[in-house]
């Protein structure tokens, strides 16, 4: 299941729900803008995937640096 609301704080409790309720692997986006929040550390605690559209763009950018011609398996 990947699961990414705008709103951090519901994404925060629908990925407790689900991870006592989804069979297999999950991953929710997490985006709170208060840095003071524990959210992100208890989800990945419980073992939640947890992922951030920076990161995740960082990370795109990065494998597109690397190897160019991964931009052909979007094609």
């Amino acid at each position: 299941m990947v699961l990414g609301h705008i709103d951090a704080e519901r994404n925060y409790e629908l990925a407790k729900a689900a991870k006592h309720t989804v069979y297999g692997g999950s991953s929710f986006g997490f985006e709170d803008r208060n840095v003071l929040n524990e959210h992100e550390d208890e989800l990945r605690e419980l073992g939640v995937e947890v992922y951030n559209t920076p990161e995740a763009n960082i990370t795109l950018l990065r494998a597109l640096i690397e190897s160019p011609s991964t931009l052909l398996i979007a094609q």
